[in-house]
């Protein structure tokens, strides 16, 4: 059985030990090289960029990719007349969205995993993560982490995070996603 989900089929590229929904014993029916080649194929740079970051843990890209996500804020800024707090905060804001993305927290409810025991023994999906596996940080956390108050990141800052976040790093997402699964699946 071939995994269906994207993720499980970057996983393929990762030294890390994954589950997946392989038939047992025999040759692989996809191996790491067609990942890879699939991956090569994305043709927007900064979605092969985010996915070499995020699924093959090739940090070198990253600084790229911050200043992809910048230079993005920095067009949205010109024509909305934005007010930074510092300079260097819309880099380092690019820096916190890119981390969130790509090494995010683990969920405290099961660890990682993406799955709990429900009280009949049988495997599900976390309902405290969604499935995810990660904890979702928090606007406290976020203002924090950007030396701001809680109540500027609230307005304005954390609507312009989002925004940004869903232009950039959820459409890369949704890009290379969408480009492994009709090479591979």
């Amino acid at each position: 059985m071939e995994p269906k989900d994207a993720r499980e089929l970057f996983a393929l590229l990762s030294a890390k030990v994954q589950r997946f929904h392989l038939a047992p014993g025999g040759i692989p029916v996809l191996t790491p090289e067609d990942v890879a080649h699939a991956l090569g194929m994305i043709a927007n740079d900064d979605a092969r960029a985010f996915a070499r970051v995020k699924y093959c843990a090739q940090l070198d890209f990253a600084d790229s990719l911050a200043l992809s996500i910048r230079r993005h804020m920095m067009t949205r800024k010109l024509d909305s007349s934005w007010r930074i707090p510092r300079p260097g905060f819309l880099l380092d804001m690019a820096y916190l969205m890119l981390t969130e993305a790509v090494d995010p927290f683990t969920c405290a409810s099961c660890f990682g995993r993406a799955e709990v025991r429900d009280p009949q023994g049988r495997v599900i999906y976390c309902e405290a993560c969604n499935g995810s596996g990660k904890r979702a940080m928090r606007d406290s956390d976020r203002a924090r982490v950007m030396d701001i108050p809680k109540s500027s990141w609230s307005d304005p800052w954390g609507g312009r995070y989002r925004q940004t976040q869903i232009e950039t790093v959820d459409v890369w997402e949704d890009m290379i996603g969408g480009a492994v699964r009709r090479r591979i699946a």
